[in-house]
């Protein structure tokens, strides 16, 4: 993992937006996907560098999705409570 540090961090600011950036730090996305990766890996064995990073490019890509969904939703719900919120009526 260590090795493919530096390709993954590229990887996250090549694929991280604008509306992503502006709610956390780089470093932060790539220990999340990283995580993800330690966690929800593979139980095979992946048989070249290309392969791994395959798999990895696709785990960030879904680091930042699921990222995106949060942050998304977070607002969506805030923006439904204050329609909705007797006091602020």
């Amino acid at each position: 993992m260590e090795r493919h540090l530096p390709w993954i961090q590229k990887q996250v600011r090549l694929r991280l937006g604008s509306k992503l950036r502006a709610k956390g730090e780089t470093c932060d996305y790539v220990q999340d996907a990283v995580v993800q990766f330690l966690h929800y890996g593979p139980r095979i064995m992946i048989s070249s560098d290309r392969q791994f990073r395959a798999l990895l490019a696709r785990i960030v890509e879904n680091a930042l999705c699921d990222k995106h969904d949060w942050f998304t939703a977070r607002r969506r719900d805030m923006t439904y409570e204050k329609l909705t919120d007797p006091v602020r009526a």
